[in-house]
């Protein structure tokens, strides 16, 4: 079972593992009709029903589900997860990500998380491949992916029974740790400029 506490602290952003006190906001952004056409969850969400898989289903697993959580603000902009770990193939699946507060889409905030999530999947739970699974018509979603260093799988479905959601294909797209290392080196100097810009917009503000 993975551990359920866990805290990936950036300097703009952390991820920190779900808990109860998420549920409000999950439940939010999960019946969002915009993200609800891409999830394979046909139906309405509750509290009732996101704390029974909570108890039932996610405590008992190996998934993780992350909480994207803004470090100046303490603002909760989303949810990033991994599931199906093989430890002996040293494999997992990502996916459950909703960015549920739009001006985070395309963030500085995101992007950290990003690869907090991926260097912990890759360097601390030591995997060598991570899969995910797409609609090609989730341009967002897929052009996200792409940036870390996904590619279409194109041999043989690892996972065909996560090829549809709400009666739409999906694509397998797969990532080695080397694909992200390279991809990952691109994205570091940007996100250091973001973050020096951050920092000072902060010393500014703060100056009387």
């Amino acid at each position: 079972m993975f551990n359920k506490k866990i805290i990936l602290k950036g300097t703009l952003v952390t991820l920190k593992s779900m808990c109860e006190d998420d549920f409000d906001a999950i439940v939010g952004w999960r019946n969002n009709p915009e993200n609800m056409r891409y999830m394979n969850q046909p139906f309405t969400l509750t509290l009732e029903l996101q704390q029974r898989w909570y108890e039932k289903t996610y405590l008992p697993s190996n998934d993780i589900l992350f909480i994207f959580i803004e470090n100046s603000t303490g603002k909760k902009f989303g949810t990033v997860g991994a599931y199906d770990f093989r430890q002996e193939k040293s494999t997992i699946v990502t996916g459950r990500l909703i960015i549920g507060e739009r001006e985070f889409r395309r963030s500085p905030e995101l992007l950290e998380g990003m690869i907090l999530f991926y260097d912990y999947l890759f360097y601390t739970m030591h995997n060598q491949t991570l899969y995910c699974h797409v609609a090609e018509e989730n341009k967002p979603a897929m052009s996200l992916n792409r940036r870390f260093g996904f590619v279409e799988n194109a041999g043989k479905p690892i996972y065909p029974r996560w090829r549809e959601a709400n009666n739409i294909k999906l694509t397998e797209l797969v990532c080695d740790l080397d694909s992200y290392e390279i991809k990952k080196a691109e994205l570091l100097p940007m996100l250091q400029h973001f973050v020096s810009q951050k920092v000072n917009e902060t010393k500014n503000v703060r100056k009387p």
